[in-house]
């Protein structure tokens, strides 16, 4: 565009035309590509993420560790919990609104099923009171950054066929133009 930009006035009207949407969309794109991708709010999702992470490994020392119990009703409590926990014991390791939503799924499960005894004989109803709060906090700042990644302009991405489709017509003008109706600044 530098380039052409500089003879602009001798390449003909149909070149000029071409220059100019080039200029345009390349200039949306420049300006997406350029902007920061990164919000205000990741920091404080990865963060509430951590949280709710290290809480689900504390569970899972807790149920494997009681699980070997020589206390037979702690091991009894231990196994009748993992029965709840098992299906969730990896979701740390999805996407972020999986690991939400399946969190929210097993506290519910948790809050109506039969497994507030053997989790308050092992210790876990602190930690999944407080893992409760946690996928709070964490589906708050998670939602509250989609909604502003989703008030961003377009992406460079949704920009970049423009681009490249002005980019590609430009220079097959240019290409014609240099071998229909040659002149020194289309040469040059």
């Amino acid at each position: 565009m530098e380039d052409a930009n500089l003879v602009k006035a001798d390449i003909g009207e149909l070149a000029g035309a071409a220059l100019t949407e080039l200029e345009t969309n390349a200039t949306a794109l420049r300006a997406q590509v350029n902007r920061s991708q990164t919000s205000r709010l990741t920091v404080q999702v990865n963060a509430d993420r951590k949280v709710c992470t290290d809480l689900f490994g504390e569970i899972k020392k807790i149920v494997v560790f009681e699980t070997g119990s020589r206390d037979a009703a702690r091991k009894t409590a231990a196994n009748d919990f993992k029965l709840l926990f098992k299906p969730y014991w990896n979701i740390t390791k999805g996407p972020i609104g999986d690991q939400i939503d399946q969190t929210n799924e097993m506290l519910v499960k948790f809050s109506v099923r039969k497994y507030a005894s053997p989790a308050l004989l092992i210790g876990l109803t602190p930690i999944m009171t407080e893992l409760s709060a946690a996928n709070g906090a964490l589906n708050t700042n998670f939602k509250a950054r989609e909604l502003e990644d989703g008030q961003q302009a377009p992406s460079g991405t949704n920009l970049r066929p423009a681009a490249a489709g002005s980019y590609i017509r430009f220079c097959s003008i240019i290409e014609q133009v240099a071998t229909y109706t040659p002149n020194a600044a289309i040469l040059e």
